[in-house]
């Protein structure tokens, strides 16, 4: 392996023994073959840790390492700091790619400070595309993108990112967090992007099978919370830095999905029906912006769902007919 390969392409890996060679044999099939793959066995109780030596003995580019189950953030940042690349893939240990992904991506490299995007066949960017040309200033394109919701696609498979900017500004997935990891780290790499780029390729296939069970599951409080609070305040940061003022409560409560991950803590809180719980929630609501909550996510389908909680938390019921007259006055204010 040379020392100081392109691509740092890294692949957390958990009992995937059914899917991973697939993944290693599509990543080992890349036309662009200056790469290192990183293999990172987060402690699997099936073969897959095996599986993974097996492929690093037939081919120098790939490099194993074996560690205790701490979870998908921990396997990728393990995989960060031991990357010797000049650019960083993430490919998920249940997906494909085809031959030309890397090649496509390299090929839109123009500065360094840069974000390169792929199509994937579950994500097509549709959005994205009608707004830039292949290659564009972020500056010049950034709002456009966040107020149509492209840029909440914060996955990190599917993109380049330069390692020289990850490490600097270090960057790295919260280990505490278990919704929305991608999205924190995600829109902390865009707060120093410069350019950004567009494949328009289908290159990268995803596999959502199991992409259900992790969007419904429900975390400890206090991960629900952590990662709100973050991706929150990574989200604010991109919008001062780009002067973003209009329409700002639809963005932050819609397109940068704080009102979803809102909606996951009000849920926990109400499972343990905690008093310090249902206080943080409903401080978190006003630090946040309530005008903003009760003008664009309240009036979505889950309204009358919000409101049941925040009437089932002990501290919320004091501000529950307040909430109720944001929703009202909200309604009105649409209809005129």
């Amino acid at each position: 392996m040379k020392n100081n390969p392109k691509i740092s392409i890294i692949v957390p890996v958990y009992n995937v023994e059914q899917y991973l060679p697939r993944c290693i044999d599509s990543i080992l099939n890349q036309s662009f073959a200056d790469f290192e793959l990183l293999l990172i066995d987060d402690g699997s109780k099936d073969k897959s840790g095996a599986i993974c030596d097996e492929y690093a003995a037939k081919d120098s580019r790939i490099r194993v390492f074996h560690k205790e189950n701490g979870g998908v953030s921990s396997a990728r940042n393990l995989g960060l700091d031991n990357a010797c690349g000049e650019w960083l893939a993430f490919v998920d240990s249940d997906d494909i790619i085809k031959e030309n992904y890397l090649k496509h991506m390299v090929d839109r490299i123009l500065c360094s400070n840069q974000l390169i995007m792929s199509c994937s066949d579950y994500i097509d960017n549709t959005a994205f595309r009608r707004m830039i040309n292949q290659d564009a200033k972020f500056q010049d394109v950034f709002g456009s993108l966040i107020k149509q919701g492209t840029i909440s696609h914060t996955q990190p498979w599917s993109k380049l990112y330069n390692k020289e900017v990850v490490d600097k500004k270090g960057i790295r997935f919260p280990i505490n967090v278990h919704m929305d990891e991608d999205g924190i780290f995600m829109f902390h790499y865009l707060l120093y992007v410069e350019c950004i780029s567009y494949v328009d390729s289908v290159d990268y296939i995803y596999d959502n099978s199991n992409a259900g069970s992790l969007m419904t599951k429900l975390n400890p409080f206090e991960s629900e919370f952590t990662g709100l609070k973050l991706l929150h305040e990574m989200a604010q940061k991109l919008l001062n830095k780009y002067n973003i003022t209009v329409d700002r409560g639809q963005i932050v409560w819609n397109q940068c999905q704080i009102g979803s991950l809102y909606l996951r803590c009000l849920k926990s809180a109400c499972i343990k029906e905690k008093y310090a719980y249902g206080k943080q929630c409903c401080r978190l609501l006003f630090d946040f912006g309530i005008d903003g909550f009760a003008e664009y996510y309240l009036p979505k389908r889950k309204s009358v769902l919000i409101l049941h909680m925040m009437s089932k938390i002990k501290v919320l019921k004091k501000s529950y007919l307040l909430y109720k007259g944001l929703f009202y006055v909200s309604s009105i204010m649409r209809k005129n």
